[in-house]
């Protein structure tokens, strides 16, 4: 490792690192397809920037916009993103479908890729090794769903990537408390709860540990006390500024935001399919999202993840029965650790104790991942400090080099689709028994497909199940638009399945219809289409 790791010091090879992943994935952004909620989020958003806009003008200009147009319009869902994808799309002059869909891939690509930078650059800090860094970075790029989802799911991918900006700033903030860092915690904090709710978590996590540790281990209290207000006051002050939802009213629209927020995702019923059966989402079992956490996730990260959190909690532990009365000077290393250690059992309880509706597999708590990654480094780090025990050191880099090699070849022949990936214990199993594109993110590639085979100039469509077809329509260029006709079952010459159903859906009479095209991965058809005959 030593040898490795003077290698790697030196800066060209590092920036050459991270220069073939941003490359790579630039490369690749359109071959993956998109969501079903991304036409909600998106209209939702370019009625708010457009509100923002107009706001703007009527202060700076004499031409006045009368704001109720967007105003009546506008929901209370968070808009971070949306902000970020219709402001360069208004500074490019981009309008078509398409495009935006486009230019929303390579943002929520980007702002992925940042946080790599970020989170490489916060275990190097933390465990003071350039090599530990860079593994960690590797295997989170080395995690098919997680890098794959990084292109298409601009929700919670993207609230992974703010959660590790979020993570480093307080991190820094931490070892240097000046005004610049202050300013920079909080604009993410800001981010972070704005994209979900639960970006309160990390959030609360790092307010009462701050406390905590401000009112036992700090000798100037009353500085720490002017830090932490310092940093709510500029918290809130960044909540109304970059949620033009509050602008209007802000107490009473943040209240019915939250409330909207939890309502509707509560109300949200879906049919998921685990363990081999259809089970309302309202009556999902709580180990749902932590099975879909284990089978989804590369076995060798499984296994360390167990190691790693042995020696985190003894450690955690051991923090925490210190006596806090000494006035020590704080930390940094261990109050990232606590507050990792926190952030992620606060998260799975809540999610457990309070989240009556699961679905979507574990997306909503992606989040948590780079934390599993962190355990992994500390597993790694434990193992290769062990004094005279090479032999261990030799087998944990030979698991994890052959871990990353099946990934590669894997998401190498399953492209792109890696977002159906199960590990290689759980995959003969899991592919039969569990969702698999929940999310219809294959429907691009299925009607890419009908119109390169079938020449007609109108072409009827037809989704079964309960992904439509409106998302990945949008997404497609328009010559390809005018051709398709989204219809209904009867009038459909082409019908798409993408096996996840819904309550009282229409069937296909097999006896009207022949397989026509089928999306295989590990020798499992994720969607099948079907023509009229």
């Amino acid at each position: 490792m030593r040898d490795l790791n003077l290698y790697l010091n030196k800066v060209k090879n590092i920036k050459l690192y991270f220069f073939i992943i941003f490359i790579t994935g630039w490369l690749i952004a359109n071959d993956y397809g998109v969501n079903i909620d991304d036409n909600f989020y998106y209209s939702n958003g370019l009625t708010t920037y457009n509100y923002a806009k107009s706001f703007f003008i009527n202060i700076f200009s004499s031409n006045t916009v009368d704001l109720s147009i967007y105003r009546e319009k506008m929901l209370s869902y968070p808009v971070v993103f949306e902000l970020f994808l219709f402001l360069i799309c208004d500074l490019m002059n981009i309008s078509e479908s398409a495009k935006i869909y486009l230019v929303a891939a390579k943002i929520n690509f980007i702002f992925f890729f940042i946080s790599l930078i970020l989170f490489y650059r916060i275990i190097r800090m933390r465990f003071n090794k350039l090599f530990l860094g860079v593994l960690g970075t590797t295997l989170i790029v080395f995690s098919p769903r997680i890098f794959s989802s990084s292109f298409f799911n601009t929700r919670d991918t993207f609230f992974l990537s703010l959660f590790i900006c979020f993570v480093y700033f307080m991190y820094n903030f931490i070892n240097k408390k000046n005004f610049k860092n202050i300013i920079l915690l909080s604009l993410f904090s800001v981010f972070l709860v704005n994209t979900r709710i639960l970006g309160i978590v990390p959030v609360a996590m790092f307010v009462l540990l701050y406390i905590f540790f401000g009112l036992n281990t700090f000798e100037n209290v009353k500085k720490e006390i002017k830090l932490i207000t310092l940093y709510i006051i500029f918290f809130i002050l960044f909540t109304y500024c970059f949620w033009p939802y509050l602008w209007a009213d802000p107490i009473l629209n943040y209240k019915k935001a939250i409330f909207d927020i939890v309502k509707y995702h509560e109300a949200s019923i879906t049919i998921n399919y685990y363990f081999g059966e259809r089970i309302s989402s309202n009556l999902t079992p709580w180990h749902y999202r932590i099975i879909w956490m284990i089978i989804t996730t590369p076995v060798v990260i499984v296994l360390l993840s167990l190691i790693g959190v042995l020696i985190f909690s003894f450690k955690i532990f051991k923090i925490i029965n210190q006596d806090f009365n000494k006035k020590n000077t704080l930390n940094q290393r261990d109050f990232l650790d606590i507050h990792l250690f926190c952030t992620i059992l606060t998260t799975l309880f809540c999610m457990i104790k309070f989240n009556a509706t699961q679905y979507g597999e574990w997306r909503h708590i992606y989040f948590l991942y780079p934390i599993i990654i962190y355990m992994n480094i500390i597993a790694i780090n434990w193992i290769y400090s062990l004094t005279g025990k090479k032999i261990y050191q030799a087998i944990c880099s030979s698991i994890i080099l052959l871990n990353l090699l099946y990934v590669a070849s894997w998401s190498f022949l399953n492209h792109p689709n890696q977002y159906i990936f199960f590990n290689f214990l759980s995959k003969n199993y899991s592919i039969k028994n569990f969702d698999l594109d929940s999310w219809g993110i294959s429907h691009k590639q299925s009607l890419n497909y009908i119109l390169e085979k079938d020449e007609n100039t109108k072409i009827n469509i037809f989704a079964i199940g309960f992904t439509s077809l409106k998302d990945a329509y949008l997404s497609l260029e328009e010559n390809k638009k005018k051709r398709i006709v989204l219809s209904d079952l009867k009038t459909a010459k082409y019908i798409i399945d993408s096996k996840t159903k819904k309550i009282r859906e229409p069937k296909i009479n097999k006896n009207h219809f022949n397989k026509f095209y089928e999306i295989i991965v590990d020798k499992t058809p994720i969607t099948t289409v079907y023509v009229k005959k």
